[in-house]
């Protein structure tokens, strides 16, 4: 347990440098901080295309339901690990695209999909996995769509981090749910 954790953590900081070279900062966020933080959001950015806003929106809901899904699998299976890593991104990455949204003075209203049940933490990583498998290729089309630079920058940080997730719960899963079982408590 302890060389994976280590292994984890060698991981986060790895992927922290490089982020922080690139974005020039870092910030705290959770256990993972020091991720590189983008360019603070200005008040007023210009306004995106409808389907291109529509995509955010899809994301933003997206994004609400990993923090409940998330938050309920931690709590039912009193799993620490990744989820103590990982939530606090995630209400992270919601306010980011709330912050957007605001900027382009548009309403950020989004209907969010129920939790899904599982039986198992298995079932629980499974899910979570897809979560993040399920937005990494939507942050891209909204990176690559973004029409301003802070807007692209902001959307591309929070894809690194929604790799990095898919990559822990990917191998919480294959240490089939033995990863963090009390960890943190």
């Amino acid at each position: 347990m302890q060389k994976l954790v280590i292994a984890m953590l060698t991981v986060l900081f790895t992927s922290s440098l490089a982020c922080a070279q690139i974005h020039g900062g870092m910030m705290g966020s959770g256990m993972m901080g020091g991720m590189a933080a983008p360019a603070a959001i200005p008040k007023e950015l210009p306004t995106p295309d409808k389907e291109w806003l529509e995509d955010l929106r899809e994301i933003l809901a997206l994004e609400k339901k990993s923090v409940f899904q998330y938050e309920r699998d931690r709590d039912l299976y009193r799993t620490a690990m990744p989820y103590m890593m990982i939530i606090p991104q995630e209400y992270d990455h919601v306010e980011r695209i709330s912050e957007l949204f605001s900027a382009y003075g548009v309403a950020s209203n989004v209907k969010t999909d129920p939790v899904e049940r599982s039986s198992t933490l298995e079932q629980a990583y499974e899910i979570c996995l897809r979560l993040e498998a399920d937005s990494i290729p939507r942050y891209e089309r909204l990176v690559q769509g973004a029409k301003d630079p802070v807007t692209a920058r902001t959307l591309d940080a929070i894809l690194s981090q929604t790799r990095m997730h898919y990559m822990m719960f990917n191998h919480a899963l294959g240490m089939s749910g033995m990863m963090g079982r009390g960890m943190g408590r």
